[in-house]
C-alpha cells in the first residue's frame, strides 16, 4: 500500500506531461506572429497552424533565448527556418545563441557582407552544424504546407548587383490576412520596393518594422500603400511622427503577439 500512492503520483505527472505535449502539437486554425521584446534590435517569431516555426533576426543579446522559451516547447527546440535580414550585430548577436541552442532546418542569409566578429562566428556555426542555407532574392518563397507562405520582396537582382543594399523584406500570407516584414528598411529602399511591387502586393494587415533612429522611420507613402490595421515596432522609443494607425512598441507593450486566422488578425 505504501508504494501505491507514489506510483500513482508518478503516473499522474506522466499523464499531465503527455497531455501538455499532445496539446502543444495539435494543429490550430491560426497563425501566431510574435514581435519579441529583445531590448535592442529586432526578432520576430512565427508559428504556423501546423507548428512550423520561423525566426526572423535574433536581436543583439542573449534576451532572445528567454523570449523563445515562451513559445517553442521545451521538448522540441527546433526551428524550421531562420532569416537573417542584414549582417548587423543588432540582428546577429542573438542568432549566435539561437543556433547554439536550437536545431535549425534552414537559414536564409543576406547578400551583404560584414567583417564583424559576431557575423563571422555565426557563419562558422552554420558550417559546423551543416545548416542548409539560401540567399534571399525577390520571388523566393517558403511554403509551410498549411496555407502559410512567406515571399521575399527585396532584394532583387538589380539590388544584389549594388554595393548599397538594404535589409531583406518579405510578406507573410495566410488566407486574406498578411504581415509585411520590413526589418527597418530606410525610406529609400521602401520607395524602391513600392515601385517594384505596387500597392496591391504590399497591402497587409500588419506592418512590422525596426526603429532605432531617424533613418528607420517608415515613409508616409509606403505606410499608405501598405494600409495596415496595426503597426508593430521593435523599438526603445516612439516614432517622431504619428501615422494615425494603431501603433504598438515592444518597449511599451513588451512582446507583441497576434493570432491570425485566414479572415482576421487578433491582438493577444
Amino acid at each position: 500500500m505504501k508504494y501505491i500512492l507514489p506510483i500513482m503520483g508518478v503516473l499522474i505527472v506522466a499523464l499531465v506531461i503527455e497531455g501538455y505535449i499532445i496539446s502543444r502539437q495539435w494543429p490550430t486554425d491560426y497563425l501566431t506572429v510574435a514581435i519579441l521584446n529583445v531590448g535592442q534590435g529586432e526578432a520576430i517569431y512565427i508559428d504556423t497552424p501546423k507548428h512550423h516555426r520561423l525566426l526572423i533576426d535574433g536581436g543583439a543579446t542573449h534576451a532572445i533565448l528567454g523570449e523563445l522559451s515562451r513559445f517553442v516547447p521545451f521538448y522540441t527546440r527546433f526551428l524550421d527556418a531562420v532569416i537573417l535580414t542584414a549582417p548587423e550585430d543588432l540582428r546577429v548577436g542573438g542568432l549566435v545563441d539561437v543556433l547554439n541552442s536550437y536545431r535549425t532546418g534552414t537559414i536564409i542569409i543576406p547578400s551583404g557582407t560584414s567583417s564583424s566578429q559576431l557575423y563571422t562566428q555565426l557563419k562558422d556555426i552554420i558550417v559546423k552544424q551543416q545548416i542548409a542555407t539560401s540567399s534571399a532574392e525577390r520571388g523566393l518563397a517558403l511554403n509551410f504546407g498549411d496555407g502559410v507562405y512567406l515571399t521575399i520582396l527585396y532584394p532583387d537582382k538589380n539590388s544584389l548587383a549594388s554595393a548599397d543594399i538594404g535589409p531583406i523584406m518579405g510578406k507573410l500570407t495566410f488566407g486574406s490576412t498578411s504581415v509585411l516584414l520590413t526589418a527597418g528598411a530606410p525610406a529609400g529602399f521602401e520607395d524602391y520596393v513600392l515601385a517594384q511591387n505596387g500597392t496591391s502586393t504590399l497591402a497587409s494587415t500588419i506592418f512590422t518594422t525596426l526603429y532605432d533612429g531617424p533613418k528607420n522611420v517608415p515613409s508616409p507613402n509606403f505606410i499608405e500603400a501598405v494600409s495596415p490595421q496595426w503597426l508593430a515596432v521593435s523599438a526603445k522609443s516612439v516614432f517622431p511622427n504619428d501615422f494615425a494607425i494603431p501603433t504598438l512598441y515592444t518597449f511599451q507593450n513588451d512582446t507583441i503577439v497576434f493570432h491570425c486566422t485566414k479572415e482576421k488578425c487578433v491582438l493577444k
